[in-house]
């Protein structure tokens, strides 16, 4: 489900997807490194929480499960004017709370 906080700002909850953000240590850091997850294996390293570290993109070896949303591809594909509740409910299977 997809709820409008107010026109500035749209918030998912009681997501059923498997994609999530995860955060690990490093090195003597507490939390450090970032990922973006597929059924709670690290899937990409997206960078560190470090404000001036570049963010990157890298494919990890661990989480081998594809997902395919093939309507919001297709959505996103034809170009949007506008998100409406529809075009809300589509993304929000693929993207987890928050």
């Amino acid at each position: 489900m997809t709820r409008i906080i107010d026109k500035d700002e749209l918030t998912s909850i009681n997501s059923k997807t498997i994609v999530s953000f995860d955060k690990k240590g490093g090195g003597t850091w507490e939390i450090w490194n970032r990922y973006i997850s597929i059924d709670g294996k690290p899937a990409y390293e997206i960078g560190n929480i470090c404000g001036t570290c570049s963010f990157y993109f890298e494919r990890l070896d661990g989480a081998n499960q594809n997902i395919n949303p093939v309507e919001t591809i297709q959505l996103l594909n034809e170009g949007l004017t506008l998100l409406d509740k529809s075009v809300l409910e589509k993304v929000a299977t693929i993207i987890p709370d928050g």
